[in-house]
């Protein structure tokens, strides 16, 4: 006879097939373990959760670097923008613009010019005066005309005929002698006087 409290199990029968538990001697029923894969499933989304948020952290990182950081250094100052440099507001030298106030004459000089592409050479005879917009500025004029001449001698000897033959090229000639001498009538803060060339006379003769 089987004690009370505990159910006589039938032959062949298995408690797992019939969806029956299996009674113990005390009466309790046993403890059902736990799944292994509900764990797993659990580790397993928690690592995915942490690869999307290092993905999306990444992502934000570049587009900051590639997209953010370059506009902030690339702006612009605005207190820089339309700088001008001084040089290239300078007022022209030549005087080409103003009426001279005193004008000197530097005189009749007869210069050697230079060979051409055929070898051929000539001579130029120039007179030449020269006017200064200022009349102080040309106070010294005569204790510097040596060096006036000199420039003018050392620019001509340069050309050849054929770079003197238009009435244009007289006429740049005159810009480039009036800077040149310009530079010798400077003020006390170094900016060249307004001068301007005066020809008088201009004959070129073959050698």
């Amino acid at each position: 006879m089987a004690p009370l409290g505990i159910k006589k199990k039938k032959k062949g029968e298995d408690p797992a097939i019939d969806g029956e538990e299996e009674d113990t001697a005390d009466g309790a029923k046993p403890k059902k373990e736990k799944s292994a894969g509900g764990g797993k499933g659990k580790l397993l989304t928690l690592v995915l959760v942490i690869v999307l948020v290092a993905v999306a952290l990444f992502t934000g990182g570049v587009i900051m670097a590639k997209i953010v950081l370059p506009n902030l250094i690339t702006t612009e100052n605005p207190g820089s923008a339309n700088v001008e440099d001084p040089a290239a507001t300078e007022e022209p030298t030549d005087g080409e613009e103003f009426e001279p106030e005193v004008t000197h004459e530097i005189g009749e000089m007869t210069i050697q010019l230079a060979a051409n592409a055929e070898g051929k050479k000539g001579f130029l005879i120039i007179k030449t005066s020269l006017g200064f917009a200022d009349a102080k500025q040309g106070e010294t004029f005569p204790a510097k005309l040596p060096e006036i001449e000199d420039i003018v001698n050392s620019t001509l000897m340069a050309k050849t005929m054929d770079e003197l033959s238009l009435p244009s090229d007289v006429e740049a000639l005159k810009h480039v002698l009036a800077n040149k001498i310009g530079k010798l009538f400077a003020d006390k803060k170094g900016n060249p006087a307004q001068v301007k060339i005066l020809v008088r006379k201009f004959i070129m003769q073959a050698a």
